[in-house]
């Protein structure tokens, strides 16, 4: 990821002879004083690089030309940039995407990951979009997601987002 033209790009190169491949933008500059441009790294998984921009337009990405596949807004799903930008690096687990919008719709959202479509959002856990990524883990045998907020550390059940026990 990095930053041309006023706009968040995902950049591919061809790392044996340092020649760029494709650069697709994926919206405009992230502005902060102590830096501008995107937060996070994209994951790649297949033939579909997911990415998460600065100002919270999360894409999937076909890795082979860069052409978006589909796309999401944070701010559309109640989430309020916060001062640094978003900082995630979304995660890819199993047949989904997960990520931090933050707000009063749910702090966590998740999306089928070929379609976009949304899954479910958090609507217990409503905390404000933070600086940290998602993980993964198996917690009194069931899959979780744990993420860190300003006020909170929350595990949430994968498979519908709802608090665990």
């Amino acid at each position: 990821m990095g930053a041309r033209d006023e706009s968040e790009c995902l950049l591919a190169i061809d790392a044996s002879i340092g020649e760029e491949l494709w650069v697709t933008k994926i919206g405009s500059l992230f502005r902060e004083a102590h830096g501008n441009g995107p937060r996070g790294t994209p994951a790649v998984e297949g033939n579909h690089l997911y990415a998460l921009s600065g100002r919270g337009n999360l894409v999937c990405a076909n890795v082979a030309d860069g052409k978006i596949l589909w796309q999401q807004s944070m701010t559309a799903l109640g989430g309020t940039i916060p001062h640094w930008g978003y900082t995630e690096s979304v995660l890819v687990d199993g047949d989904q995407v997960v990520c931090t919008p933050g707000g009063e719709k749910g702090a966590l959202a998740a999306f089928e990951k070929i379609t976009g479509t949304p899954r479910w959002q958090s609507a217990q856990f409503t905390d404000p979009a933070h600086y940290s990524s998602i993980v993964a883990a198996g917690i009194n045998a069931t899959r979780q997601y744990v993420q860190i907020t300003e006020r909170s550390v929350v595990g949430l059940a994968a498979k519908d987002g709802t608090a665990t026990t």
